[in-house]
């Protein structure tokens, strides 16, 4: 399944419906595979039809409504004046996933290079 946003559907609470229509459409696959004759086979493949194009638009409502609450996310933040939320929503948007390494700092405000001492802190 694809990704789009932040995460796949099922590590993002998920998309039941979806991955039930896929569920279904990978069931149509297996019939068409074990079916022997053509009169079969097309009449499967007749079935399988109906079944991808239901399982894209799925996909594609998903992906509409995911991105329209990563809108209302960003919306949010930029009324309470949250820059920081608003630039990680707008990064997530553009794809741009991977947040730049921070360098720790002690109680003094100096860098801390070792890894072990990062993780004292």
């Amino acid at each position: 399944m694809k990704c789009w946003v932040r995460g796949t559907p099922t590590t993002r609470g998920g998309f039941p419906e979806t991955l039930n229509k896929i569920e279904e459409r990978k069931a149509k696959k297996a019939a068409f595979n074990d079916s022997q004759t053509r009169t079969s086979k097309a009449r499967v493949q007749e079935e399988n039809k109906g079944v991808n194009r239901s399982v894209e638009r799925s996909f594609k409502a998903d992906k509409r409504n995911s991105l329209e609450s990563l809108a209302a996310e960003a919306e949010e933040a930029a009324y309470h004046e949250n820059m920081r939320g608003l630039y990680a929503t707008m990064r997530n948007l553009s794809g741009n996933y991977s947040k730049p390494a921070r360098p720790v700092k002690d109680k003094d405000g100096q860098s801390i290079s070792d890894p072990e001492g990062q993780k004292s802190r």
